[in-house]
């Protein structure tokens, strides 16, 4: 047990010098993704460095949400996917929203992950 504690411990001190940190990518760009980037930034011993977000919906969007790149929108996540390394891909949308567009990101993710 004690043993746990401390690979435990150790890893979070490397994740907060960001060293082994997992590169994600957060899909929403709403008051949850908002939520979420505010939140990951304030623990940075969760060792996830957020590489970019994508819009859900395709329309004028800035180049920047939260701080953070905007790679593009979901219609093309099989691309962003292609051009950017990452582990995790976080899902930041209410139910009705993620219901429109999980076909386009469900089969763009099976097409890269092949």
């Amino acid at each position: 047990m004690l043993e746990k504690i401390v690979i435990f411990r150790v890893a979070k001190k490397f994740r907060e010098k960001g060293r082994k940190q997992k590169r994600v990518i957060v899909v929403g760009n709403g008051v949850t993704a908002q939520n979420f980037v505010k939140t990951t930034e304030a623990n940075l011993g969760w060792g996830l460095d957020i590489v970019g977000m994508v819009a859900l919906i395709s329309k004028e969007y800035p180049e920047e949400f939260q701080g953070k790149p905007l790679l593009g929108d979901a219609s093309a996540m099989e691309d962003i996917l292609h051009n950017h390394q990452v582990d995790e891909v976080v899902i930041c949308a209410s139910a009705r929203s993620w219901a429109k567009r999980k076909p386009c990101l469900t089969s763009a993710s099976a097409k890269v992950c092949r």
